[in-house]
């Protein structure tokens, strides 16, 4: 369930108001590149973020209905009735 990263960079257009001012400002292709690859790091920085807090909150929710099912056992037992069987949904 890792996150898998292309060796190869992926290339984004660029819009046309940046093109222009590169243009402008004469920005080098070899600049371009470099800021276009710095622009798709950070990019794939905020997408580890994301996947790794989805991660941590299914971990989260997961401890909880755990948590709740050893509850409702314990409230089961003291009223002396079985176990409630629930239906565990994988996700």
């Amino acid at each position: 369930m890792g996150l898998t990263v292309e060796s190869e960079p992926i290339i984004y257009p660029v819009p046309n108001e940046n093109q222009i001012i590169w243009n402008e400002v004469g920005e080098t292709d070899t600049d371009r590149d470099k800021m276009l690859l710095e622009l798709e790091q950070e990019c794939l920085e905020v997408y580890r973020r994301k996947v790794d807090q989805a991660n941590r909150n299914r971990a989260q929710l997961r401890q909880a209905i755990a948590d709740s099912e050893a509850e409702l056992a314990v409230i089961c037992s003291s009223m002396g009735e079985r176990p409630v069987h629930i239906r565990q949904v994988r996700f």
